[in-house]
């Protein structure tokens, strides 16, 4: 039997949500390694904590191109796995072409950014035209990515989880009432989200209210998230909120705080299979979202709740999640929907019989 390897390239840093994917292709036995910039900082601790195969690759340019061509010159390697990685993205599908490797493209957010120029965003059309397969993660790219490449070369393969294993709290033993736990960017309008938790707080005054992912506190994450968080803390100081809203830096244990909680708040402009919402859900938590793209796909009556771009109609949303009775009927469903759809061994089968490895 033939053996196969796959190396992926692209990522900025090897985190939870692809620890998942390394433990779905574990299962399988399908050997893989992660080349990441580690824009996290975090990412050989993950690493080790999904035994996953993982090397830094270095911060500058020409040496990254050397350091990374090294391995796509490496025989054992008969798949690479490519994320948009910016320049060099069309470089290494040159080369993996070159190299006779099997070629699988992951798109996963912003790749048909119209922001871009039109010389990069042509370079990276080719790359996309280059590759023997697409993996598209939402639904806008699959059918973005139909107008370039023919159907039967796309699977639509949506984001999955390992859901939470351990034991599920009940109400009463949630020491966390309401919980945002993403990295605060303008499309998750945490001004919107303030304004709401302000009106909660003048309410009850006694709940627990945790905002975590904030990379400012720990020097992490870029230039543009830092200006757009420290707008948002400048806010909650001016709102009064310092004391009432507990903020935290990046975590590596998001199922500490996900399990604890009895509400997850999304107020995004991108609802989507968000990961963190997914992991919560899969405790047992109860989403409050806004009505961003995608949310129609996860969040029904059932299983959480929904509002519009309104802070005062999200705060009220937030009430109606933690009313105990509403509470105890959406966290089973909310975790019942993630075990049964959104699960990552399922999400390794498709993607090695798409690859054409089982």
């Amino acid at each position: 039997m033939k053996k196969y390897e796959t190396l992926v390239l692209g990522l900025e840093h090897f985190i939870d949500k692809i620890g998942y994917q390394a433990l779905s292709y574990q299962y399988y036995n399908h050997s893989i390694k992660y080349l990441v910039s580690d824009a996290s900082g975090f990412s050989m601790y993950f690493a080790r904590k999904y035994v996953a195969d993982v090397s830094i690759v270095p911060k500058n340019p020409l040496k990254r191109m050397f350091f990374t061509v090294k391995y796509i010159f490496k025989n054992r390697y008969t798949h690479v796995e490519i994320y948009h990685t910016g320049h060099l993205t069309f470089f290494y599908v040159v080369i993996c072409k070159i190299m006779m490797k099997d070629i699988l493209f992951i798109l996963r957010g912003c790749e048909f950014d119209k922001r871009n120029s039109s010389f990069w965003h042509a370079l990276f059309v080719r790359a996309l035209q280059l590759s023997n397969k697409i993996i598209a993660k939402e639904p806008f790219l699959y059918n973005e990515a139909k107008k370039l490449v023919s159907p039967d070369r796309i699977l639509f393969l949506p984001n999955a989880i390992r859901a939470y294993s351990e034991d599920i709290l009940d109400y009463i033993d949630r020491d966390i009432d309401i919980l945002f736990l993403n990295s605060p960017r303008k499309m998750r309008n945490l001004f919107l989200l303030v304004d709401s938790l302000n009106l909660i707080v003048k309410k009850n005054k006694n709940l627990k209210i945790f905002l975590v992912g904030f990379s400012i506190l720990s020097e992490k994450g870029n230039m543009i998230e830092h200006e757009y968080q420290q707008d948002v803390l400048n806010y909650i100081k001016q709102k009064g909120l310092e004391k009432a809203l507990k903020i935290k830096s990046f975590v590596d244990n998001p199922y500490d705080y996900h399990s604890r909680s009895k509400v997850f708040v999304l107020p995004s402009d991108f609802i989507f299979l968000n990961y963190s919402m997914l992991e919560s859900m899969s405790c047992g938590t109860v989403p409050v979202v806004t009505k961003g793209d995608g949310w129609e796909w996860i969040i029904n009556n059932e299983n959480g709740f929904v509002s519009d771009f309104d802070p005062v109609q999200f705060a009220e949303q937030i009430f109606n999640a933690l009313n105990r009775e509403n509470w105890m009927q959406k966290s089973v469903r909310a975790r019942e929907t993630v075990k049964t759809n959104y699960d990552i061994r399922s999400w390794g089968e498709k993607i090695l019989v798409f690859k054409g490895v089982i």
